[in-house]
């Protein structure tokens, strides 16, 4: 019981610190004020974030998503 107790506080732990990277990442953003001054690659990597918040969202509407998913797929970059 203790060890999944264990992993749980570890996965939720890694979770929110990605997560978090990921508001800073956007607050970038939010900070400018003219969005079409983002480099391509700025472009990509935002627009690929959205999508991917966005694709999880609607999964997670639908079915239940294991934990390590969401880390996955915020990993990539």
């Amino acid at each position: 019981m203790r060890e999944n107790t264990v992993k749980i506080a570890a996965s939720a732990a890694v979770g929110l610190g990605l997560f978090s990277l990921y508001l800073v990442f956007l607050g970038q953003f939010l900070t400018v004020g003219d969005m079409s001054d983002l480099t391509e690659i700025e472009t990509i990597i935002l627009v690929t974030q959205i999508l991917r918040v966005l694709i999880l969202l609607g999964l997670s509407t639908r079915f239940q998503i294991q934990p390590i998913v969401p880390i996955i797929v915020f990993s990539f970059e």
